[in-house]
């Protein structure tokens, strides 16, 4: 924490760790979630954004350092799940939760081809539409993450991120009070 607040105000650092610096800071777990999203995420975001931008321009300042467009796609993706978590797990302003998430989840289809990523994303989303009540939406989203975590791994049922997909579709089959499937699904 001690340094990441340090990079944060220095003047002379890199943007691009600036902007890293402010992740850290925006998912510590003492932080208010408004104030992490709007003080640190947010701007991280933006940041790595206008980064991009320059990158695929040909306008980046000299001296700044970025290795390759796909890791700042990547950084992008990590932060706007980390936007879309954090709204869902603070139930605060879902709405702006299910954007961050869908922009995660079409960044990691579309640009960086990334069934896995795409895919975690879509699950997170879907938690959102099972708590706001829209169950069918919800199962959707599920299914194709489930779906396209199938295609990605070679062996999903050994992951983690896995069993997290079926507690989610468990969940909302409970629910729907269809308990057999949402037991059928919980021992997954």
């Amino acid at each position: 924490k001690f340094y990441a607040e340090k990079v944060v105000t220095d003047k002379t650092a890199p943007r691009r760790l600036i902007a890293t610096a402010k992740v850290i800071l925006g998912l510590l777990p003492t932080q208010n979630p408004e104030k992490a999203i709007e003080t640190y995420l947010e701007p991280a975001k933006q940041t790595y954004q206008q980064i991009l931008e320059e990158l695929i321009d040909d306008k980046l300042p000299d001296g700044e350092f970025v290795d390759r467009r796909r890791d700042i796609y990547l950084e992008i993706h990590q932060v706007l799940k980390s936007i879309g978590g954090m709204h869902l797990h603070h139930f605060y302003d879902l709405e702006k939760g299910k954007t961050a998430l869908e922009e995660a989840h079409n960044l990691a289809k579309y640009k960086l081809n990334l069934p896995l990523y795409a895919a975690t994303a879509l699950n997170e989303w879907a938690r959102i539409l099972r708590f706001e009540g829209d169950f069918d939406d919800a199962l959707n989203k599920v299914t194709l993450a489930i779906t396209t975590y199938k295609v990605g791994m070679k062996n999903p049922e050994v992951d983690v991120n896995f069993g997290y997909f079926y507690e989610t579709l468990g969940l909302i089959y409970k629910e729907k009070d269809d308990f057999l499937l949402a037991k059928e699904h919980l021992n997954k």
